[in-house]
């Protein structure tokens, strides 16, 4: 008869002694007889699949649901997006250190593919590639104070420059990311309705 929870264990995770210094158990997939600490636990007590086995299973998984993955964390990123936000921002402000060394390992992972884009976006927008360097220029030689609220809903925080007309690159509006992709938008409508009158 089991007497407690930590013999059924042991039978169910075929660990023969709850011991630290004997435990040893076999793989369910590879078959080998190894150490305790060379398998994953849940919830206290060791996985079936040795660490081996178990990250090469959740990348052939992660593979093979690619598309289910990145559909299921769309909508629950809609779904909870302003808490998402919140919780990256105190997460940034709490870890600095770690956050910039995060962002050195992504720039120096991801340089050639950042590099093309930039490239082929300066490429292909010249207009908006001349406006954006022209007001970072007057921001950095002090001829333009940026502000640090938004000029459309008040918010105060980080602000972008939104050009209206890209061939006047110091006119600018002080926007919100927010508001600053609702402006971009409604930009995009124009033009589109612009050229939509042009055909006719």
């Amino acid at each position: 008869m089991i007497q407690d929870v930590a013999e059924l264990m042991c039978i169910l995770t075929g660990v023969d002694s709850m011991d630290n210094n004997e435990k040893i158990r076999k793989c369910k997939v590879c078959g080998q007889e190894l150490p305790i600490t060379e398998f994953y636990k849940h919830a206290g007590y060791p996985d079936t699949k040795c660490k081996k086995c178990a990250i090469k299973y959740t990348k052939e998984y992660n593979k093979k649901h690619r598309e289910e993955k990145r559909e299921y964390r769309k909508k629950y990123y809609q779904k909870n997006k302003e808490h998402l936000i919140q919780k990256n921002k105190e997460w940034v402000e709490n870890n600095r250190d770690a956050h910039r060394e995060n962002c050195r390992r992504s720039n120096k992972k991801h340089y050639e593919e950042r590099l093309e884009y930039s490239t082929e976006y300066r490429k292909n927008n010249p207009d908006k590639y001349y406006a954006h360097g022209k007001i970072s220029s007057a921001i950095q030689q002090g001829k333009i104070i940026k502000p640090n609220k938004c000029e459309i809903c008040g918010t105060e925080g980080r602000v972008e420059a939104h050009h209206d007309n890209y061939s006047k690159p110091m006119e600018v509006i002080w926007c919100c990311k927010k508001c600053h992709y609702k402006l971009d938008k409604q930009r995009r409508l124009n033009e589109q309705g612009n050229f939509s009158n042009e055909d006719k």
